[in-house]
């Protein structure tokens, strides 16, 4: 992903589109004003759902899904783009009257992958679109969960639990079999730390 992707809060089209989606900051990092750094709240404001061990690991089979699918399609989309912009780079002159639905049904009457109405950029950008959909509605689902996608790539994800009334993230990562993690809303996954730790 690109390191000067700075997309805040949840995923968006464009964001997504261009494979930089990330969280804000694992919690909630520190907001500038135009005097500087400004205070940060003990909690995060979006979170009114809180999730205890058990019921973490409980839902880890449905986000393992998600975060999987998640991760196929951020690769398709890639795929799609590079070959978006090979055929760009090959496309026919601007005006040759065909329209989406001519180059979809053009590749339904034999238009296999690699072939020109397969590749062309219109019905690429299309399956762009769609895998983008997709991608939205998962992120959509984990938000529903009050899961806080944290990378898509890395299969990374936080559930907000509460502890003695101070709120932290349970930390999860795709290759793991259960959430044996937490840090607090400032530290991220720099700052993991084993469950035994949390008091």
């Amino acid at each position: 992903m690109p390191n000067n992707c700075r997309c805040i809060g949840t995923a968006t089209a464009t964001s997504l589109r261009l494979g930089c989606w990330r969280a804000p900051t694992h919690g909630l990092g520190v907001p500038s004003g135009p005097d500087g750094p400004q205070a940060v709240s003990r909690y995060h404001r979006r979170v009114t759902d809180f999730y205890d061990i058990d019921r973490a690991n409980a839902r880890l089979p449905e986000v393992r899904r998600v975060l999987e699918q998640l991760r196929a399609e951020r690769l398709d989309l890639i795929a799609l783009r590079d070959r978006m912009v090979a055929a760009r780079g090959r496309a026919e002159a601007p005006g040759d009257g065909r329209t989406l639905v001519d180059e979809a049904l053009g590749e339904a009457a034999g238009g296999a992958p690699g072939s020109a109405a397969f590749d062309s950029p219109r019905v690429l950008d299309a399956r762009i679109r769609a895998v983008i959909d997709q991608m939205e509605a998962a992120v959509v689902r984990l938000d529903a969960w009050s899961v806080q996608l944290r990378d898509i790539e890395g299969g990374l994800a936080d559930f907000p639990a509460l502890v003695n009334g101070r709120q932290v993230w349970l930390c999860w990562q795709l290759g793991e079999d259960e959430i044996h993690f937490w840090h607090d809303l400032t530290s991220g996954f720099g700052g993991r730390r084993p469950l035994i730790e949390l008091s």
